[in-house]
């Protein structure tokens, strides 16, 4: 997977990678519950939905609040 910041660079930058590559882009993930399932917010955050993807290379933008920094 390629995971790019869902910052207004990574929304912009992702969608024209995944166009080189010839794959689709998964937008704002907030969860990774297994490999190829993502969570992501619909309607203005009012739905969470898990978007599954059979594709060998997925190019996600993640929202980086969601996830627990690295640890040192």
């Amino acid at each position: 997977a390629l995971l790019v910041g869902a910052t207004s660079f990574g929304k912009n930058l992702a969608p024209r990678v995944a166009a080189l590559l010839d794959t689709a882009a998964v937008s704002d993930v907030v969860a990774i519950s297994a490999p190829g399932r993502y969570e992501r917010p619909i309607y203005a955050g009012n739905v969470m939905v898990a978007v599954d993807s059979d594709q060998p290379l997925d190019v996600l933008t993640v929202r980086t609040t969601a996830f627990d920094a690295a640890a040192n």
